[in-house]
């Protein structure tokens, strides 16, 4: 009897880096696609997008599993999986309107 492969993980199709609010404590909390992801949440893998680095600047570094891809993004700026391009925000808007 032949067994079907598991399907492949589907992820999002675009990342969206959406912002952070540091404490004084230190701890920081980002917002990714519109989630929270603190960073006792970062330790666990996500099955969508991991949050592996903060730079004292703010920007993330982002790897996406199921695409073999990572990227560094800025707040404001969204990461097209496939295509690995990183654009800004508003700019994605501007073409909606």
């Amino acid at each position: 009897m032949a067994t079907t492969p598991a399907p492949t993980p589907q992820g999002p199709d675009t990342v969206t880096y959406n912002g952070v609010v540091r404490r004084s404590d230190g701890k920081s909390t980002v917002w990714i696609n519109g989630k929270p992801i603190d960073e006792r949440s970062r330790i666990r893998a996500s099955r969508d997008v991991n949050v592996v680095g903060m730079r004292a600047d703010g920007a993330v570094s982002v790897a996406i599993p199921q695409a073999s891809r990572a990227a560094s993004l800025k707040v404001g700026q969204r990461l097209d999986v496939e295509s690995g391009r990183i654009g800004e925000s508003y700019a994605v808007r501007q073409k909606q309107n």
